[in-house]
């Protein structure tokens, strides 16, 4: 089976948009959570959406809730930004053929 460039490039986009909302999440998730940052996985989670992350850490900071576990509100909206940005540029793409 043959795939065209469109298909590809969509396909590409839309991994490594997927791959930024998840690393996100899972950011987002454990810090609700209050996870331990030197469990092996977690510093990973941390280290590798750290880039992702830069553009949006002055959009919003972090905020503890009542209960002591704290909210990443940068890291929310990076979802959105990523997942909408990669929305768009497949569809785009897919104009373009």
């Amino acid at each position: 089976m043959k795939y065209s460039q469109v298909q590809t490039v969509g396909w590409i986009i839309n991994f490594y948009a997927g791959l930024a909302s998840v690393l996100l999440a899972l950011r987002a998730v454990f810090e609700i959570l209050s996870a331990s940052p030197s469990a092996t996985f977690v510093h990973w989670v941390y280290q590798s959406s750290s880039t992702l992350l830069q553009p949006f850490r002055e959009v919003y900071s972090v905020a503890p809730t009542t209960s002591g576990h704290t909210v990443d509100f940068g890291a929310l909206f990076a979802i959105l930004v990523y997942a909408t940005a990669g929305y768009t540029l497949v569809k785009w793409v897919n104009r373009r053929r």
